[in-house]
């Protein structure tokens, strides 16, 4: 026959041994716990974060797209970081600058649409892993150029360009004299390249907008000077090209021998000029101003060279 309270005294010790147990439990996860905050969400504008974990003995083994697509660099590799480093990417360049520290850097989102990364952390003793997701809104803020300028800083100036552009090729069998007409600067464009080291340089602007901005027309008298009116071509991280006047040129006589195969050819030669720019971008409705400093290159067409072959016919 069972005592008195036996019953309740075995229920007890059994309740303090499963609380006991659980409490192991959540205090061992603690201990092993990487990330404190699962998931960070960013505004559209450029920014920097600092995320602070909660140990150090982790490293980045995947960063994937909201959607779970391996995130890869410029060398087609997947983005990982095991240990200190820097990560980079399109629109972010994320940083361990201590054990449990990330700076993260972003630029506008101008992509139309959310963004984000979700970051895979692994513990270096285990195959334990958590995940961090960082998610950036689009960007509201919109940013008109509000003035370029330009001057001439050491390592600037005008010099002859290794830049050649075939013009034409004509290949004439006649049996008469005669001669041909063409213009030697049909294919004259002038070739502009924006240089800047500033990462968001470029990417401010909206995708389906043209930021137009003057550009020096050449180097006189060691100065530089503009057309009249001046040249405006669209901002860009890309070579922007335009018509140069020269495409107006006079035609040219060429006069070849009857009886003869005769191949005209004409070249383009150009001239470089380069030049440092000054660019300020304004918000219209905050006032906000963003200034840029960087390089113009510009390739314009200065010159022409004519070459003319004459053969016999073959019989």
């Amino acid at each position: 026959m069972k005592r008195p309270g036996h019953t309740t005294r075995l229920f007890y010790l059994l309740f303090t041994a499963l609380l006991m147990l659980v409490q192991t439990a959540c205090h061992n996860d603690e201990e092993i716990r990487i990330v404190p905050q699962p998931e960070t969400t960013l505004g559209g504008d450029a920014t920097t974060l600092d995320i602070t974990l909660a140990r150090g003995d982790w490293q980045i083994t995947a960063i994937t797209t909201l959607d779970g697509t391996t995130m890869v660099g410029d060398n087609n590799q997947p983005l990982k970081l095991e240990g200190f480093g820097t990560v980079e990417f399109r629109w972010f360049t994320l940083t361990r600058v201590r054990e449990d520290v990330l700076h993260l850097e972003v630029t506008d989102n101008l992509d139309g649409s959310e963004r984000g990364m979700i970051l895979h952390l692994t513990q270096t003793e285990s195959s334990y892993t958590e995940t961090l997701t960082i998610r950036q809104q689009p960007c509201t803020t919109v940013y008109e150029v509000k003035e370029m300028t330009y001057t001439l800083e050491e390592g600037d100036g005008e010099t002859e360009s290794d830049w050649v552009i075939e013009s034409t090729t004509q290949v004439i069998h006649a049996q008469q004299d005669g001669s041909v007409h063409f213009n030697p600067y049909q294919n004259a464009w002038n070739y502009h390249d924006f240089k800047c080291d500033a990462k968001d340089a470029f990417t401010w602007m909206l995708s389906d907008h043209d930021y137009p901005v003057p550009v020096p027309d050449r180097l006189t008298d060691g100065q530089l000077t503009f057309a009249d009116p001046a040249e405006t071509i669209a901002y860009s991280q890309w070579t922007v090209t335009s018509r140069h006047p020269l495409q107006d040129a006079p035609m040219i006589e060429v006069a070849y021998e009857g009886g003869k195969k005769t191949t005209v050819s004409c070249r383009i030669l150009y001239r470089e000029l380069k030049a440092t720019y000054h660019l300020t971008v304004a918000n219209p409705t905050s006032g906000e101003e963003r200034h840029y400093t960087g390089k113009l290159i510009r390739r314009y067409p200065c010159d022409y060279k004519l070459e003319k072959k004459v053969e016999e016919l073959e019989p």
